[in-house]
């Protein structure tokens, strides 16, 4: 706090879920932030608007001495000085600000539309809370012909190649648009949203009982770090103690979402090679996995699981064939793994591949495997304990290379710390029940709530407005964050390794588009 007080001149309030926090002017914040960031190696977590009373609000999100500090200025018209030229973290949420809210970052270096598909009319803004969720918005035809880039590299030779949104295989709509003479890539583009849903305006007004089951659909392969996350926001807002058993179960779902996502990574991976019996061999361990969470949960995916205040329900018992199988997948893991390590040919593609150095990943604010193989140690479970966690014995894996290989390496690694964490979990698992009453929520109350996924930090912010709903959610997920580093990873890659380096980020795009 001392840091804090020392760089603004003011003493942060802490708060009752807490963290810490700071009202200043507009003008002020879009000093302090970049002062803490640059001068007291705060960390950039996330920017965002809200609207209350008439009034719009900036939020700045930034992580300083183990504690999560939120700055707010209230914005009396609708521009406010983009932070963006000095943290190019801040890129994305001011341009998502300015299409769902109508505020203007002035000086962002790149103010074109993010979020909005091309056609949307001028005017609409749709976090607003003059724009009703029903509201039905009549786009105009796209004017441009080409697919949109930003300074493209131009030259005899040099060809755009659109790849997306719709691609071959189980992949989301994405647009990835490579410059390039032939084989080297020279840029690449990055054009997404294509399927923004609105989540955060869902949010608006739901029961609070639902609102986990809003929060599942953000990203299905994230479902239970979503939830989780959302969950946690709401706790802490209601100071509501969740009872042990339910916080040890979290942890061993956490980490069961964590080893399907994870092996996931590495099946992929072994497609690309065309390492067709590898693929096959961990994809089968993924579907084991997902049904030994069918088993616990009734849900493959964990969903319909978390609840505010803990679990909807008491899942099954993690016993006997159970526990066996949990071995067996164990075990298989292990020597699979042993065998795609000791393949050169796969290696080969991946060792050099996808560069992204420290200095990026700080720069933009990179979380998870993305952020730890570029050497940042950063976890929420250990940073900001939550669930069971501080209870249980784990390692954070890092790597310094940066590649796609050291990334696919803190998964490896990542995932045997997790079937260490749900041994352990399990192991000490405490009687009890796996709900605590909830009380009825305040007005202006709010809080912010956090899990580390399988992508990294999944971090909610909710208030509740009046009467208790649900008033304002915003959602900063790890894909988010991390997918505008893609592009820097790419430059000067080449086209034939373009699958290894996309895998390795193993970003989710429902969850970036929100």
């Amino acid at each position: 706090m001392a840091r804090i007080e020392r760089r603004t001149g003011e003493r942060p309030e802490r708060t009752r879920w807490g963290g810490l926090h700071l009202s200043m002017p507009p003008e002020r914040l879009a000093y302090v932030v970049p002062a803490l960031a640059v001068e007291e190696d705060a960390r950039f977590v996330a920017e965002f608007a809200s609207e209350r009373d008439g009034r719009f609000y900036l939020h700045a999100v930034v992580e300083i001495g183990g504690t999560y500090l939120i700055l707010e200025a209230p914005l009396a018209g609708g521009r406010f000085s983009s932070l963006a030229l000095e943290l190019p973290a801040a890129d994305w949420p001011e341009r998502e600000m300015k299409d769902l809210f109508g505020l203007t970052p002035s000086g962002h270096p790149h103010p074109e539309r993010l979020v909005l598909p091309e056609g949307w009319p001028e005017g609409e803004h749709p976090l607003r809370k003059s724009f009703a969720r029903e509201k039905e918005v009549e786009l105009a035809p796209p004017e441009r012909e080409r697919p949109i880039m930003r300074d493209p590299v131009e030259g005899d030779g040099v060809s755009h190649i659109p790849y997306g949104p719709i691609r071959s295989g189980v992949f989301e709509s994405a647009q990835f648009v490579v410059d390039t003479p032939g084989e080297k890539i020279l840029k690449l583009h990055l054009n997404m949203f294509y399927k923004h849903r609105g989540m955060e305006k869902i949010f608006e007004g739901v029961p609070l009982e639902q609102a986990p089951l809003v929060a599942e659909r953000v990203s299905g392969t994230d479902s239970f770090a979503q939830s989780l996350a959302f969950c946690e926001a709401a706790e802490r807002a209601l100071g509501v103690e969740v009872p042990p058993r339910a916080r040890h179960w979290r942890v061993i779902l956490s980490e069961l979402e964590r080893l399907y996502n994870h092996i996931d990574h590495v099946a992929k991976q072994c497609e690309a090679a065309s390492l067709n019996v590898a693929n096959a061999r961990f994809a089968i361990l993924k579907e084991r996995i997902l049904r030994l969470n069918a088993a616990l949960t009734g849900s493959r995916y964990l969903r319909g699981v978390n609840r505010v205040g803990g679990l909807r329900f008491e899942p099954g018992a993690l016993e006997g064939a159970l526990l066996e199988e949990f071995a067996g997948i164990e075990r298989d893991f292990t020597r699979d793994e042993r065998l795609l390590r000791r393949t050169d040919s796969f290696l080969d593609r991946i060792v050099s591949a996808g560069p992204l150095s420290r200095e990026d990943a700080a720069a933009h604010a990179a979380v998870g495997p993305v952020a730890r193989g570029s050497g940042i140690d950063l976890d929420c479970r250990r940073d900001h304990p939550y669930a069971a966690y501080p209870e249980l014995d784990f390692q954070v894996q890092t790597a310094s290379a940066g590649d796609a290989d050291a990334r696919f390496d803190v998964r490896l690694r990542e995932a045997h710390e997790s079937f260490s964490l749900i041994r352990q979990a399990n192991g000490r698992m405490p009687e009890g029940p796996v709900h605590a009453a909830s009380p009825a929520p305040e007005p202006g109350a709010e809080a912010l709530g956090w899990a580390e996924g399988a992508r990294g930090e999944e971090l909610y912010y909710l208030r509740f407005g009046e009467e208790g709903a649900l008033d304002r959610v915003k959602v900063r997920t790890a894909s988010f964050a991390n997918w505008p580093l893609f592009a820097k990873t790419i430059d000067g890659q080449i086209l034939t390794d373009f699958a290894f380096m996309e895998h390795s980020f193993a970003m989710s795009q429902a969850a970036c588009d929100g």
